[in-house]
């Protein structure tokens, strides 16, 4: 058997594999949850397609928001592996809420 055929069916092995038993996780399943950020949910972009809100999807409504344009991470996916992601620059992108990270709610 060729290398190629033979990464090939590793491949196949490997994604029938790691897609077996895998069940759906929801934020409820989690009795002391106080945040769930999700990256592929609950997000609200502009038109530049950068990030002015993620919704805490727990249901604690511990929303992160940024309302300064310049300061709006990225909103950016992978077509290849159907992923999602939030880009900040290490240093002026930033998302939002002050009473989460304070300790108050």
């Amino acid at each position: 058997m060729s290398n190629y055929y033979k990464q090939i069916c590793f491949f196949l092995l490997f994604a029938t594999l790691s897609s077996y038993g895998q069940s759906s996780f929801t934020p409820s399943a989690v009795s002391c949850l106080r945040l769930w950020l999700s990256s592929d949910s609950g997000i609200t972009v502009d038109g530049s397609n950068n990030v002015m809100q993620w919704n805490d999807i727990s249901g604690n409504n511990n929303n992160f928001i940024q309302a300064t344009p310049a300061n709006r991470p990225a909103y950016v996916s992978n077509n290849l592996f159907r992923t999602y992601g939030l880009q900040f620059d290490g240093s002026a992108k930033e998302l939002i809420n002050s009473s989460f990270l304070n300790g108050t709610n």
